[in-house]
C-alpha cells in the first residue's frame, strides 16, 4: 500500500539511499518509521508488510526505526529520485532554468522535496510567491481548476533551489529561488 505524504527533508538531515529510499511504518507496529530499499525495510521486513511513504527516510527523527537508522548512516546515494526528477525536467519547455535544473542533477543535487497531492496546498506550502514570479501564470492557472493535482520537486544546488512543477494534464515548469526555505510547521 502506498499513500501520499507531505514530509520535507530539514536542512542537514540525512536521507536513506537505496533502490527507493522511501519512508515506511510496518503495518502491525505503525509506530517506527522504516527506511526501504531492494524491497524491504533496511531492517528486513518484507514490502508487503509495509506502508511505503512518498518521502525520503530521515534517520535523524525521533520515530526512525534504530535498526534502519543505524544502517543509513553509511548507505550509499541513490539517484532514483534524480533520475525520475531529470525525466520530467527534460519534457519542460526550453529556458535557463530547465538547463540549471538538469545541470544540477547530473551534478548530483540534493533533491530535498519530491511530492505528490492537490496542487493549491503544494503551491502554496512549497513554493514561495517570489519563486514562483516567472512561472506566475502556468501556477494560478492550476489554482483555478478544482482538485487539481501536481507533483512537486524541489532540489537545491550550489546554494539555489529549483522547483520542478508537474501537473496530471500540462507540461512540467521550472522555477527557483535564491536559497533555501523551509516550512516551519
Amino acid at each position: 500500500m502506498t499513500r501520499s505524504d507531505h514530509t520535507v527533508r530539514p536542512p542537514g538531515a540525512p536521507r536513506v539511499m537505496g533502490a527507493s529510499g522511501a519512508a515506511a511504518r510496518a503495518d502491525a507496529d505503525p509506530g517506527a518509521e522504516h527506511g526501504t530499499a531492494n524491497g524491504r525495510t533496511l531492517c528486513g521486513i518484507p514490502r508487503e508488510q509495509v506502508t511505503v511513504y512518498r518521502h525520503f527516510f530521515f534517520p535523524l527523527r525521533p520515530d526512525a526505526c534504530p535498526r534502519c537508522r543505524s544502517l543509513a548512516t553509511g548507505a550509499p546515494v541513490d539517484a532514483a529520485a534524480r533520475e525520475r526528477i531529470y525525466a520530467y525536467a527534460e519534457s519542460a519547455d526550453w529556458g535557463p532554468l530547465r538547463e540549471a535544473l538538469l545541470d544540477a542533477l547530473l551534478e548530483d543535487a540534493e533533491v530535498s522535496v519530491w511530492l505528490e497531492g492537490p496542487a493549491s496546498e503544494l503551491i502554496h506550502r512549497y513554493a514561495p510567491p517570489s519563486w514562483i514570479a516567472e512561472v506566475r501564470p502556468q501556477a494560478e492557472a492550476l489554482l483555478r481548476v478544482r482538485e487539481a493535482r501536481l507533483c512537486l520537486a524541489r532540489a537545491g544546488h550550489l546554494g539555489r533551489e529549483l522547483l520542478l512543477f508537474v501537473p496530471e494534464d500540462r507540461r512540467p515548469f521550472v522555477a527557483a529561488g535564491p536559497s533555501p526555505v523551509w516550512p516551519t510547521d
